[in-house]
């Protein structure tokens, strides 16, 4: 799977009491011709994907074993509606390997973006 790194957050999710965070039509990176992406996840962040309105499903690998048996990835639809998606977050416990990284697969990426947003109150 061809993956691309996401940039660390910028943002939080919500700027304040009372102040939201919008999440932009489009987001940072492209995922372009990526089959997946990947980030630096410390369990504070949630990624938010841009779709043009093609459906699709994510999947969300699991890094950890019970009793040395591999953990099925977790499937997500997005639907066939144009929209941001937020999706996350993620134990890293559960999520990353050892680069501290958390991979993510995509079926379709034509017209799609990602971007990550902190969540409310975490400290990074």
């Amino acid at each position: 799977m061809a993956e691309v790194l996401i940039p660390a957050a910028t943002l939080p999710i919500a700027g304040g009491p009372g102040v939201a965070t919008p999440f932009n039509a489009a987001q940072g990176t492209a995922l372009a011709t990526y089959t997946g992406l990947n980030f630096v996840n410390n369990g504070a962040v949630v990624l938010v994907v841009n779709s043009t309105g093609t459906a699709a499903t994510v999947t969300v690998l699991f890094q950890m074993t019970v009793e040395g048996a591999a953990i099925t990835a977790l499937s997500i639809a997005l639907p066939a509606t144009a929209g941001n998606y937020m999706i996350g977050p993620f134990a890293p416990s559960k999520h990353n390997d050892a680069a501290q990284l958390c991979h993510l697969g995509f079926t379709v990426v034509t017209g799609m973006t990602a971007g990550l947003y902190t969540l409310p109150g975490a400290v990074t």
